[in-house]
């Protein structure tokens, strides 16, 4: 495999029903998506989807203490780039993206791939 192959797939992460990957100095540095549809992602949108997930799981983390068992609730975190929206209970909930640019792409993963994304959206921040 050639340097330049490995540096690709290493800023690429995928799992069952997510990917995403992010390589820096393109106009398009991230990818998001699932096995099903993918969108690439400018810098800036990239950011707003970064603080999304964070302030979303914060949000649910927060909801926890307040939800009855079996009740469900609705977090939305919306910037000028895009909306996301998790729906769901704390502990296991599906999450969907709109963007506002011009490209208007939607999308979205279900419960089970929400956490492995966030944990890879983690792992790329980490790794720079």
């Amino acid at each position: 495999m050639s340097p330049e192959s490995q540096a690709q797939s290493a800023a690429l992460k995928q799992g069952s029903g997510w990917r995403v990957g992010y390589r820096p100095a393109r106009i398009f540095p991230a990818l998001v998506g699932s096995d099903r549809w993918g969108a690439e992602l400018t810098d800036s949108e990239w950011q707003a989807f970064v603080q999304g997930l964070n302030s979303l799981e914060q949000g649910m983390r927060e909801a926890e203490t307040h939800l009855m068992q079996g009740e469900s609730i609705t977090l939305e975190h919306t910037t000028d780039e895009l909306t996301l929206t998790a729906t769901g209970d704390p502990s296991c909930y599906q999450l969907f993206l709109q963007l506002h640019t011009g490209r208007r792409v939607e999308g979205g993963w279900d419960p089970e791939s929400v956490l492995p994304l966030m944990q890879a959206v983690k792992a790329l921040i980490r790794a720079g």
